[in-house]
């Protein structure tokens, strides 16, 4: 675990450069989450619409979508596979997502396509805090976030 500003960032998953998306491998299986700075931007989650399992998706590909305080719009997989698990608990009290990003807040899990890799995540700990700190800083230079 890293912290970048006031932000937790486990290392133990990897992150979608421009969504703050997790994704963490779990035995073949890639769960998928928004990190704590995704969260704190979108600001309170008030709807959360996940694709249902079985569902097909590509990299980049909508799997499903969110109605937040700062933000209305899609949610882009990270990860090309099959949708396994939808977690109820966040369609039920999307508020989850803001209340624990990292664990009991995720939103999917996907099984990856034959040979779909990380590789285009950041993935290695000096690259992710490198990276996260300057995602704190691009939305705070946006006025996004405070000082």
């Amino acid at each position: 675990m890293t912290v970048a500003r006031q932000y937790r960032v486990p290392v133990d998953r990897a992150y979608e450069r421009e969504t703050n998306l997790w994704v963490q491998d779990r035995g073949g299986v890639l769960r998928i989450g928004l990190d704590e700075l995704a969260q704190e931007v979108n600001g309170d989650m008030a709807f959360l619409q996940l694709a249902a399992p079985g569902t097909v998706v590509g990299r980049g590909d909508e799997m499903g979508s969110t109605e937040a305080g700062k933000y209305v719009g899609p949610i882009l997989s990270p990860v090309a596979g099959t949708i396994r698990a939808v977690n109820r608990a966040v369609l039920d009290t999307p508020r989850l997502v803001n209340t624990d990003p990292l664990e009991a807040g995720w939103l999917v899990e996907i099984e990856p396509a034959a040979g779909e890799t990380l590789d285009h995540l950041v993935r290695e700990p000096d690259e992710i805090a490198l990276w996260h700190a300057e995602r704190v800083r691009a939305f705070r230079l946006k006025g996004v976030l405070a000082e």
